[in-house]
């Protein structure tokens, strides 16, 4: 990519963080059960309510709510 040609033209980037473009909670809650089902020891599996309860907090955030038992 040749920046130099690019200078004088508009680049823009769009953070869909609140769903208005994409719902991304069905593709959320899957992948965490992908990842879960891993883990014989955990028997907890994602909703997507449960997913779009969650959005926005950070991951320790996340941790301490979904597996207290592992949290220190």
């Amino acid at each position: 990519m040749n920046y130099r040609k690019m200078k004088n033209k508009n680049l823009s980037i769009i953070f869909d963080l609140d769903g208005t473009l994409w719902n991304s909670t069905g593709c959320a809650s899957d992948i965490w059960n992908r990842v879960l089902e891993k883990h014989n020891n955990i028997s907890f599996r994602m909703t997507k309510e449960k997913a779009a309860q969650l959005m926005g907090k950070t991951m320790g955030d996340i941790g301490k709510i979904l597996f207290p038992e592992f949290s220190a």
